[in-house]
């Protein structure tokens, strides 16, 4: 039986406002590669994702009053933290197109770049962030996540239970080792240290 237009609507926004929310907590750094439109759902997506570097070809927009609806997948909520309250109202109330350079000036990418770029832009960045302990990724974005909306007292609670949870692990043990014989670590579980290793 057929549950009706409200309960498909509801349906709708929870399964994308899930997606995004996946994407936001997810504890691997998920970095997008913006190379044309992001209107709507897609710079919901930019919004969410830890990381993102576009191509001088992208162009983001927040359309959806545009159509007489705000957006559905956390636009409202997200893009105000990372560009503020004042510069996300007018992009939400206006649906006007924006450039990569007004993206990455409001803190909505990390970078712009020559769209033939794109790809290998992503896969150095990607690459920087495995040099590294993944549990002290993953705890950093853990860390990031759950304390950016909380007071700094709060923040300062997870930031700690975070670094308590890798005090016992190979992880800490191996950095701290590398570090003191001056050497680069070999993270347990990081392919890139064992592909470096050869």
């Amino acid at each position: 039986m057929a549950r009706g237009p409200d309960a498909a609507l509801q349906d709708f926004v929870a399964r994308g406002q899930r997606l995004t929310a996946r994407l936001e907590a997810f504890r691997k750094p998920v970095i997008a590669a913006v190379n044309g439109l992001a209107y709507g759902g897609g710079c919901e997506i930019t919004e969410a994702v830890p990381l993102a570097i576009a191509s001088d070809r992208a162009i983001f927009a927040k359309p959806e009053i545009n159509l007489g609806m705000p957006p559905t997948f956390g636009g409202t909520q997200r893009l105000p933290r990372l560009a503020g309250r004042k510069r996300a109202l007018e992009l939400l109330l206006t649906g006007d197109a924006f450039s990569p350079e007004r993206a990455l000036e409001l803190g909505l990418v990390n970078q712009m770049v020559a769209h033939a770029d794109l790809l290998p832009a992503a896969h150095d960045l990607a690459r920087r962030i495995l040099r590294h302990s993944p549990l002290a990724a993953a705890s950093i974005l853990t860390a990031v996540t759950r304390g950016i909306n909380q007071s700094i007292a709060e923040g300062l609670l997870i930031e700690g239970e975070q670094f308590s949870r890798m005090v016992p692990t190979a992880d800490l043990r191996e950095g701290l080792d590398a570090w003191i014989t001056r050497r680069a670590p070999r993270y347990p579980g990081n392919w890139a240290a064992h592909a470096a290793k050869g």
